[in-house]
């Protein structure tokens, strides 16, 4: 285990191999109110250590009688988090409809942050590149080519998705967001 101080709090780095399988469990666990969902961040990139355990998911949205989606529901995912919570598996840091940060106890006793980003299906593209990171690269992917970046000229990202020449691109999967951006898909941990 290795620390680092930060201005607001002390992060700990532990071995990818300490946190893998907790963060394959936890994401076997919200698979079935997902319609997407997949680890990012240092651990997709397959770094020796990481800080944290990132996942953006696509939630399953609640539907009512006729079928057309329920905003006054709560989604699934909400309702798996709040169980977990009170049966005292995790602690819910930080809740709103787009980022959630979680604590959770590891095996070996040391408290381990989650940080959730849900999305929905139109941003997944993007917001799982962004997410894999690094940092250096995901400035990159939202910066212009004439500024040093990756994004073509005259595109930009807003909201999640990919806008070129005022119109949205629609993107199907993080690989045709590459396709698209750089000229070829580049896995996470050649990033």
């Amino acid at each position: 285990m290795r620390s680092t101080e930060s201005p607001a709090s002390l992060k700990i780095e532990l071995p990818r191999a300490e946190v893998s399988l907790t963060a394959r469990k936890f994401l076997a666990e919200i698979k079935p109110v997902c319609i997407e969902c997949k680890i990012a961040g240092s651990l997709r990139r397959q770094m020796p250590y990481v800080r944290d355990i990132e996942i953006v998911a696509v939630p399953i949205l609640p539907l009512n009688l006729f079928g057309d989606v329920d905003l006054n529901a709560p989604r699934q995912i909400d309702c798996l988090i709040h169980r977990w919570h009170r049966q005292g598996r995790v602690r819910i840091e930080r809740s709103g409809p787009r980022y959630k940060q979680l604590s959770i106890t590891l095996p070996n006793q040391v408290r381990f942050a989650i940080d959730l980003f849900l999305t929905d299906a139109d941003r997944w593209p993007v917001m799982l590149a962004i997410r894999t990171g690094p940092a250096e690269y995901a400035r990159a992917f939202v910066t212009p080519r004439a500024r040093g970046g990756l994004l073509r000229n005259g595109c930009s990202i807003s909201d999640g998705r990919l806008w070129c020449e005022g119109r949205r691109v629609e993107l199907r999967d993080e690989m045709e967001f590459f396709d698209y951006v750089q000229g070829g898909y580049l896995e996470p941990e050649e990033r």
